[in-house]
C-alpha cells in the first residue's frame, strides 16, 4: 500500500501526532493537504477504505492464528502463520 498511495503516507509522516487518524487532529498534514486542494478527496477516502480493509483482515489473521496455537501443535502453528504471512 505504501507505494499506491506514497504522497499520502509521506503527508502522514509530517502529521503531528503519530497516532494521528487525519480526521479532527489538530496539525494533521494530511487533512491540512486535502483543504489546500493539493490531496483529492476521493483519494484520501480510498486510502481510508483500503487501510480499514487491511486492518480488518490483519486482524481476522491475528484470531485465525491464536485460534490455531490453542488448539494444535507447534509444527501446525508454524505453517498456518507462513501462510498468513505469504497471503500478505
Amino acid at each position: 500500500m505504501g507505494s499506491a498511495f506514497a504522497d499520502i503516507m509521506e503527508l502522514a509522516a509530517s502529521c503531528r501526532f503519530r497516532d494521528c487518524n487525519h480526521e479532527r487532529e489538530p496539525g494533521c498534514a494530511v487533512r491540512g493537504a486535502m483543504e489546500m486542494g493539493t490531496l483529492d478527496a476521493k483519494r484520501l477516502k480510498s486510502w481510508r477504505s483500503i487501510s480499514a480493509e487491511m486492518e480488518r483482515e490483519a486482524k481476522k489473521a491475528e484470531f485465525r492464528l491464536n485460534h490455531l496455537q490453542r488448539n494444535e501443535g507447534k509444527e501446525k502453528r508454524k505453517e498456518a502463520m507462513t501462510r498468513e504471512i505469504d497471503n500478505y
